[in-house]
């Protein structure tokens, strides 16, 4: 008997028929799964998620949590789609963590009559609880403690540069690509035409870079919102549920513990042919 099963208890034994159906690439349509290499199967798509030492406990004790929570999916399926949104909201977790270390002599605020106070806190409630009282984030006055204003100040103040860079080495070459040679809407400039090998190259590390890093952090926050504010059913798969598992622990890690980059996914052919 599996670990997973074990730790769940006598009351949990029969593992959900639509699990079974679940390969590595999604729904198997030749076999199926005994209960047993479905709980397996389970277990394996997050275990490798650890969180780095260096991350805030919470954060560490969130994934964990997630974990568990999706390996006990393998026989109540709801619990995936409760994964996905969890990891989700564990994105605004991660922020607020991100923000107060960002601060370690306090986080300079601009007090309702104008002078500047360094608010020291060991949680970010008591950030949003100076910004409901009035007072604005030095040098960032539209923030609001907000996921928006969260992923925006994480993008203007660097504090997100080891995740988006990771995630440029990854897919920026293939989303070059794509943004060049897809035709209607593309955002590459009028003169790409006549600018040069260099010039192209200059413009897709560059601006284009900053815009894909703006669509990535729009995207994050569009997702999360969808899922905080449903108001309809939602089921997903196990694959689901791990990646977006995955996807919270890498966020992590290359913000709290960042090693060589993954390699790059090239795209079909050289930007600058389009």
């Amino acid at each position: 008997m599996d670990d997973t099963h074990r730790r769940l208890g006598p009351n949990i034994s029969r593992v959900d028929a639509r699990v079974r159906r679940f390969g590595p690439f999604g729904l198997m349509t030749d076999r199926e799964h005994t209960d047993e290499s479905a709980i397996a199967f389970v277990s394996n798509l997050v275990a490798n998620v650890k969180a780095p030492p260096s991350a805030p406990e919470a954060i560490r004790n969130h994934l964990d949590a997630l974990c568990e929570l999706h390996r006990h999916g393998a026989f109540e399926y709801a619990f995936f789609a409760f994964v996905v949104t969890e990891a989700q909201l564990g994105l605004e977790l991660t922020l607020g963590h991100l923000f107060l270390e960002h601060y370690p002599n306090g986080v300079p605020m601009v007090t309702p009559v104008g002078d500047v106070e360094d608010v020291a806190s060991d949680t970010f409630d008591e950030v949003r609880r100076r910004l409901e009282a009035g007072y604005r984030l030095k040098g960032h006055p539209r923030f609001n403690g907000m996921l928006a204003s969260l992923l925006d100040w994480g993008h203007q103040s660097g504090a997100l540069a080891p995740w988006l860079e990771r995630l440029w080495v990854r897919h920026g070459a293939a989303a070059g690509y794509y943004e060049v040679t897809r035709g209607e809407g593309t955002r590459v400039p009028e003169t790409w035409a006549t600018m040069s090998p260099d010039e192209r190259g200059a413009w897709l590390e560059i601006e284009f870079r900053l815009i894909w890093e703006r669509d990535v952090l729009k995207n994050e926050r569009e997702f999360r919102n969808g899922l905080a504010h449903r108001t309809g059913p939602f089921v997903t798969s196990p694959i689901e549920s791990a990646r977006s598992i995955n996807s919270l622990a890498e966020i992590v890690e290359s913000l709290w513990d960042t090693p060589a980059p993954p390699e790059s996914d090239s795209p079909p052919s050289k930007s600058d042919n389009a």
